[in-house]
């Protein structure tokens, strides 16, 4: 690759360059083509994928909690019906 280019753009060095994608898609083409050329790429979409993974783990430990604790409501229901419907004074 020639470093007339670079300097044609502005770019002193090869890590001050920024590519931007039209689409959302097209991202990890763009950066296979990027890597294809020797060069390391970083994405804001590489964090958004992680926060994303970390709240659906968080999704399903929360749903995990909520099972248990209906099925120790329907248990306790089981044991004892009759008690949610009495009063006491």
């Amino acid at each position: 690759m020639n470093d007339q280019a670079f300097t044609n753009a502005g770019a002193a060095l090869f890590g001050q360059l920024k590519v931007v994608a039209d689409k959302r898609a097209d991202v990890a083409i763009i950066r296979q083509q990027i890597a294809g050329l020797g060069f390391s790429t970083a994405s804001p979409l590489d964090t958004l994928d992680q926060i994303n993974t970390i709240f659906t783990i968080f999704t399903f430990v929360v749903a995990g909690f909520g099972g248990i604790g209906m099925g120790y409501c329907c248990f306790g229901y089981v044991q004892h019906p009759n008690h949610i419907f009495t009063r006491t004074n």
